[in-house]
């Protein structure tokens, strides 16, 4: 499931999407650090990417991490 998001008004959280869950269900919330989120742009663009990646590697076309280790300390 994706998490969902809330912003808080008035001292209560505002889920912005309709919430997939029965009434009285219980939820936990976590704070999410604003430092580290992407915008929907640049999330897209990081998804695309990781999913690529993953369609590479389990076509075979990935390297053993010794391999890419041993290249990046060369090329310090």
């Amino acid at each position: 499931m994706d998490a969902l998001k809330a912003r808080v008004m008035n001292g209560r959280f505002v889920i912005e999407t309709p919430a997939p869950f029965p009434d009285g269900t219980e939820i936990k919330l976590q704070i999410v650090d604003e430092g580290d989120e992407l915008d929907e742009e640049e999330q897209a663009a990081l998804d695309a990417e990781l999913t690529k990646a993953w369609s590479e590697a389990k076509a075979g076309k990935s390297r053993p991490i010794d391999e890419l280790l041993s290249m990046l300390q060369k090329a310090r």
